[in-house]
């Protein structure tokens, strides 16, 4: 090894984070042998939350309110659990909001913070985790065939956007010169799978748009992870002093309704301002692993759907999120964490940050593997990985049956409707659009 080389930091490989609670300071605060693994990853993932850290990415995101949920709200919604894979529907969820007084409460308490986001619609999460587990594990026949058509619809307009992408170099997400980058001329056609994975991707996150605080309280007692979250919520209320909001957390901050700030767990809502331009580039959404305060992985969020964005701008997308992450986010958020996960939105004109995760493989890897790459995640380079190859309908093959049945046959019945409506011109397009 010459002198100018850098010695590897033998402790680099040596995870640590001080909301990794020690098996002492569990002892210490009583926490049962029993549950000291669950707690300990209860407590690194709340450390995590939105309102632990929005005074630092607050002005790169979404219109955002909190709403502190208490400990009679944890519980009538962990007790009013309806979910899907009992076929409770949706409006067996929303007779029991209708029916308990606490939950009704709630909702007017959502309807009044909807209010102060301008009285549109939001989205709406936990603190930790959002409800979309509910659209995709829904197989009732009504939610399915609702899907499906809406589908369809955004089908048109999904292969339009790759279409453009393809034959201009100022596709939509990317700034590309073609002249300065030629390799963008060559990226390949999406397949008629990917762009029912896009569709259905679209269509999953249009269901999640709400208007009113009794359908806000109707989803989130039909989710699965919300039931998960806010029972680890009310099962460690006694343990969880050592991780109660702090002077950093948005939701202390901002205030909120009477009575808000007594018989409060560590658990809030988060509603979020929706936006059109986040449906329509939801495939833009991309996944950073940060360790020891470097970036050392980017990778697309949806790891089955090629996009032609995304192809176009495979160097300048890790450049740009990398550039914003050193100029707007690393050293404010070393002060917290040395290590976490964090999600983007890049669009054309600007990068949104969507949430903070824990590094932790309770974070999906998307295109890495925490066993396989665990080596890169730790490491010290960045490594940018993207879907660069159109997708195979075999990838329906692990979604539930319903899903894949559904989707393996619009694919079929779309590409031949294609081929049918495609006269000389289409034929022309099709060779030549390959080289545009």
């Amino acid at each position: 090894m010459t002198d100018h080389q850098q010695q590897p930091d033998p402790n680099r490989a040596i995870f640590s984070n001080p909301n990794w609670l020690s098996d002492e300071k569990l002892r210490v605060m009583g926490v049962p042998d029993l549950h000291k693994e669950s707690f300990r990853r209860y407590v690194y993932q709340q450390a995590f939350g939105l309102n632990t850290c929005f005074d630092v990415i607050g002005p790169h995101t979404f219109a955002t309110e909190f709403l502190p949920l208490t400990a009679d709200e944890v519980e009538a919604i962990v007790s009013n659990f309806s979910p899907v894979y009992k076929k409770c529907t949706d409006e067996n969820a929303r007779q029991k909001v209708r029916g308990n007084v606490v939950l009704s409460a709630l909702a007017n308490r959502i309807d009044a913070r909807i209010a102060i986001l301008g009285g549109g619609a939001v989205f709406i999460k936990l603190n930790t985790r959002s409800p979309k587990d509910v659209m995709f594990d829904d197989f009732e026949e009504a939610h399915v065939n609702r899907v499906i058509k809406s589908i369809k619809d955004d089908l048109v307009d999904i292969r339009k956007e790759q279409t453009v992408a393809l034959e201009s170099a100022a596709s939509a997400g990317t700034t590309i010169d073609p002249a300065v980058q030629p390799h963008v001329a060559n990226v390949p056609t999406p397949s008629p799978t990917d762009f029912a994975l896009a569709s259905l991707n679209r269509t999953m996150l249009r269901l999640l748009r709400l208007t009113t605080g009794e359908s806000a309280v109707t989803l989130l007692l039909r989710s699965r992870r919300v039931n998960e979250d806010l029972g680890r919520v009310r099962q460690f209320a006694q343990y969880d002093s050592c991780v109660l909001a702090g002077p950093n957390d948005a939701a202390t901050q901002q205030g909120g309704d009477e009575g808000e700030s007594t018989n409060s767990l560590v658990a809030s809502l988060v509603l979020r301002a929706w936006s059109d331009t986040v449906l329509c580039d939801t495939q833009l959404e991309h996944r950073a692993f940060v360790y020891k305060g470097t970036m050392t992985a980017l990778t697309q969020y949806d790891s089955m759907t090629y996009d032609v964005r995304i192809a176009r701008a495979k160097d300048e997308i890790p450049a740009r999120v990398l550039a914003f992450w050193q100029r707007e986010l690393r050293d404010r958020l070393a002060v917290r964490h040395e290590s976490y996960v964090v999600d983007f939105l890049v669009g054309e004109n600007e990068i949104k940050v969507i949430e903070l995760n824990p590094f932790h493989n309770g974070a999906g890897g998307c295109l890495f593997s925490w066993t396989t790459d665990r080596q890169q995640l730790m490491g010290e380079t960045l490594e940018y990985r993207y879907v660069c190859e159109p997708a195979k309908a075999e990838v329906f093959k692990v979604f539930p049956a319903v899903w894949d049945r559904e989707l393996s046959r619009l694919v079929k019945s779309d590409g031949e409707r294609e081929r049918k409506e495609m006269g000389v011109f289409g034929v022309a397009r099709k060779v030549l659009g390959k080289w545009f």
